[in-house]
């Protein structure tokens, strides 16, 4: 432990807070010890809760999601509102693990949703690129559309428990 501050009253002590964040491009300085952190182009930045301290920085219209298949079972990985009209175009990276630690799969989807009128449904068909080792050859990948919602479902393979990881981002106009 460090005796530097013991009986220190004056002179040059550490500030209350930070009077600088350095970053990828360049520093920081707090204007009356408040720090804007701003999000652009693609990125968004939030607070949860509200006035705390914990401070979040993530990709726009995106989902990251884990989850486990056990047999054929199928599993959402991640639901995404579509009820506002427009198009959406989604982008899924996909990758699969055997928890045996046998086989291993991954892939892409590129799907589109078309949402009008609160009718949402799949744009002609989903584009797919599929990775797998030989002992999972009925696995499956898939962005479907259930009520307002495209859904981002796995289905696994029988005889082994797959843990699966996705991310999906999606672009939106309408």
């Amino acid at each position: 432990m460090s005796q530097f501050f013991v009986a220190t009253t004056s002179g040059n002590l550490p500030p209350a807070v930070a009077t600088s964040y350095v970053t990828n491009d360049g520093t920081a300085i707090p204007a009356l010890s408040v720090l804007n952190v701003l999000g652009g182009s693609g990125i968004e930045t939030y607070v949860d809760p509200n006035l705390s301290n914990n401070l979040f920085i993530k990709v726009q219209n995106s989902t990251t999601d884990t989850g486990q298949t056990i047999n054929n079972q199928t599993v959402t990985l991640s639901t995404i509102d579509c009820s506002v009209a427009g198009t959406y175009f989604f982008t899924t990276q996909v990758s699969a693990y055997d928890v045996a630690g046998v086989e291993s799969a991954g892939g892409s989807l590129y799907t589109s949703v078309r949402s009008t009128a609160g009718v949402v449904t799949v744009i002609d068909d989903t584009d797919a690129i599929a990775h797998r080792t030989s002992g999972l050859p009925n696995i499956d990948y898939q962005i479907t559309v259930i009520g307002t919602n495209a859904v981002f479902q796995v289905t696994g393979q029988i005889g082994f428990t797959i843990d699966w990881g996705a991310i999906t981002i999606y672009v939106y106009r309408g």
